[in-house]
């Protein structure tokens, strides 16, 4: 059984374990993991527990009307489980609420599994910026999905979500 929520402080320390064990995840500093904790922050971090036990984060920012989609990391036991998906979800809602109109991200260019992940949920390739990531040197591939306001939405009866 899995659960999404909001970030707390009680769980800084495994999300920098789990970011520091997943090399597809930025490898951020300390305290850029504090700041998500803060009030007020643009910031918003969602984990997933499988069976409690920490098992994925998402972290995302809003700038203006944008959502930027900063990191997504699964945990090797608990890949192909959904719990990416849920995550990714979660921080759709979170967008549309919060008025973004668009969601975008950087994938390395040679992440094929996270580049189909986010093709299956309907975002599209928009450019490439050429040796963005170190360690390995790699593209990043620039990929975003509209988000329509949420009374746009099919068969929801107009209502706001």
């Amino acid at each position: 059984m899995s659960a999404i929520r909001a970030i707390a402080p009680h769980d800084l320390e495994a999300v920098i374990r789990l970011a520091s064990a997943t090399p597809e995840a930025p490898q951020w500093e300390r305290s850029v993991y504090e700041s998500l904790l803060q009030p007020g922050s643009p910031n918003q971090a969602f984990i997933a527990e499988k069976d409690g036990v920490l098992a994925a984060f998402a972290v995302a920012r809003i700038v203006l009307d944008i959502c930027e989609l900063d990191s997504i990391a699964v945990a090797p036991f608990a890949r192909r489980s959904g719990l990416g998906s849920d995550l990714l979800a979660a921080v759709i809602e979170w967008a549309r609420v919060a008025g973004a109109s668009r969601l975008q991200l950087e994938v390395r260019s040679g992440n094929h599994a996270a580049i189909a992940f986010y093709q299956r949920a309907g975002f599209t390739r928009d450019g490439l910026r050429h040796a963005y990531y170190r360690n390995p040197n790699e593209d990043a591939l620039l990929m975003s999905l509209p988000l329509p306001p949420a009374r746009e939405r099919a068969g929801d009866g107009g209502k706001l979500l």
